[in-house]
């Protein structure tokens, strides 16, 4: 949670009226980013509002198996990867092997793009092709081509902050609204990388003020959200 406290994130959901929130790690030298996820496990454990997501280095050693113990024993309920900040392609056939074990275990890939050449869109085609049956989760609506990207394959998602570098909340709406037409409300979720980016208050903007069915953004807003996180009531 990038060194903001358990309750600095409860007052941001309280004021932006969110329910549920899923929360990573703060960000660790890869051989420490094991132990943050169980850190975070225990920060997190007297509270229903947060859903858990491993953030791991797939070049750890016995990194998969830290996965299975966090999702069976933990309870997390997704992977993240973050190539940018931790130095890899996504493409190198090293990630793959805990790609496959995200899917034996059924939850869903978060992996960030945008923000430099390790975090282009193309470099996902060999963890979609390898894995069709992968559910990831495009983080952040950067790069220009993540919208048709999403659109071609059937289980690629697309998380909607940093519409825009420059937190300009048009030009977020405008593009929110081009992602919808093309891929469907269907395949968007909201995020906000609190405390990163613009805050979870202008990111919700964006959904609400878009020109889009009440619908699409019920969607976008929770419903779809609740379904890769199998949490639906």
């Amino acid at each position: 949670m990038h060194a903001k406290t358990v309750n600095d994130l409860l007052a941001e959901m309280k004021k932006s009226n969110v329910d549920k929130c899923v929360v990573t790690p703060n960000y660790r030298l890869p051989h420490r980013l094991i132990q943050a996820n169980f850190d975070l496990s225990n920060d997190i454990k007297p509270y229903s509002q947060f859903v858990a997501f491993a953030w791991l280095d797939p070049r750890i050693s016995n990194v998969s198996e830290a996965l299975e113990i966090l999702v069976t024993q933990h309870h997390f309920r997704g992977l993240k990867l973050h190539p940018v900040l931790n130095g890899y392609y996504p493409s190198n056939r090293v990630v793959l092997p805990l790609i496959e074990k995200a899917v034996e275990l059924s939850i869903p890939i978060y992996i960030h793009t945008g923000f430099g050449n390790l975090g282009k869109i193309e470099y996902l085609s060999n963890i979609v092709d390898t894995f069709p049956q992968a559910r990831i989760i495009v983080g952040h609506m950067i790069e220009d081509d993540c919208i048709d990207f999403v659109n071609e394959h059937e289980n690629v998602s697309l998380e909607t902050s940093y519409t825009s570098y420059n937190k300009n909340l048009e030009i977020g709406r405008k593009k929110l609204e081009k992602a919808v037409k093309i891929a469907g409300s269907h395949k968007i979720v909201l995020g906000s990388d609190w405390p990163m980016g613009a805050g979870m208050e202008q990111e919700i903007s964006k959904i609400t003020h878009a020109d889009i069915s009440e619908e699409d953004k019920q969607k976008i807003l929770g419903e779809n959200a609740l379904k890769i996180l199998n949490l639906e009531k």
